[in-house]
């Protein structure tokens, strides 16, 4: 399935929303990045599986958080990919 087609007008303002989300992020909190892949003809997105095997104790160890986290307490997460 292809992207759909969107003129430079829109596109600008997907821009700036998105821009303006990121800034609020950025203000209040801090992003954790991941790699999954997206879904494509041939296969679903590996964020699923990732999930069922790594989801609720990942998000214990989030809520478990009182303070912004140490490296060290971020390295010990598993790797999304």
């Amino acid at each position: 399935m292809s992207a759909p087609r969107i003129d430079a007008d829109r596109r600008r303002v997907l821009a700036g929303v998105a821009n303006k989300v990121l800034g609020n992020y950025q203000r209040g909190g801090k992003i954790l990045q991941t790699r999954s892949t997206p879904r494509t003809p041939r296969r679903a997105p590996d964020r699923r599986d990732w999930l069922r095997g790594n989801g609720p104790q990942v998000e214990q160890a989030l809520m478990a958080w009182a303070a912004m986290p140490s490296v060290t307490s971020l390295n010990r997460l598993p790797p999304s990919a």
